[in-house]
């Protein structure tokens, strides 16, 4: 329906004089019957010497937004881009609400979908994912489920190999603590696909933002306290 939505929340400068962003599209899906337009993130790269945008890559090709959803998918305000003209306004679902990557060091792109209190590692020839952490169809599971997070952003792996993020914690279940934001890293066993806290910032009291401003600069700020 619509492609090339509106930059937003990440810039990749990349090898080649070419940087990567995350971007929308705009697709129709059956959803209990009724066609519903779906807003799901996008990778696009443009080429500065060239002057082109090219998409790498989109997540109604990667991702079912019938069963893949989260609690937040069918919101239709209060988002980036509906259309070129807004003509989606109040009407496209927010289904992925994409918002960081990350060039992982085996070529993979980890990619953080806030409404699916997912991140999903793409493969590094964008045909198919290799794992997904948290949310729905979650490779790893959580022994602890005080560790799982919540429409988080700025998902980055360390040199460790851990995933550092910040949890913002909308709609955290009451049995494990409700909203409350922190920093936190996930240390990630690839032979028993679990994962587990190895380290957390949680202010004292808890503190709780709902977007995304200023947590990359919050998180910065937590991780060198």
């Amino acid at each position: 329906m619509c492609s090339h939505g509106r930059w937003n929340h990440e810039m990749l400068v990349r090898p080649g004089n070419k940087v990567w962003t995350i971007g929308a599209e705009i697709r129709s899906v059956n959803l209990n019957g009724k066609d519903l337009p779906q807003t799901g993130g996008t990778i696009e790269e443009w080429d500065i010497a060239k002057g082109t945008v090219t998409r790498l890559v989109s997540l109604f090709d990667l991702l079912d937004p019938v069963s893949d959803r989260g609690v937040d998918s069918n919101v239709t305000g209060g988002f980036l881009w509906q259309g070129n003209n807004n003509q989606y306004a109040g009407v496209a679902e927010d289904w992925t609400h994409s918002n960081s990557l990350d060039v992982l060091p085996n070529g993979d792109i980890l990619m953080s979908n806030r409404h699916l209190d997912q991140l999903v590692a793409i493969k590094p020839d964008l045909s198919g994912i290799d794992w997904k952490l948290g949310g729905l169809g979650s490779d790893f599971t959580f022994p602890n489920p005080l560790d799982e997070f919540y429409h988080q952003h700025d998902a980055k792996m360390l040199p460790n190999g851990d995933i550092l993020l910040f949890d913002n914690g909308n709609l955290r279940p009451d049995s494990q603590g409700g909203q409350y934001s922190r920093a936190e890293e996930l240390k990630l066993d690839f032979s028993t696909r679990q994962a587990t806290k190895a380290w957390e910032y949680r202010a004292s009291p808890d503190l709780f933002l709902i977007g995304s401003r200023q947590c990359l600069q919050i998180l910065i700020m937590l991780t060198q306290s």
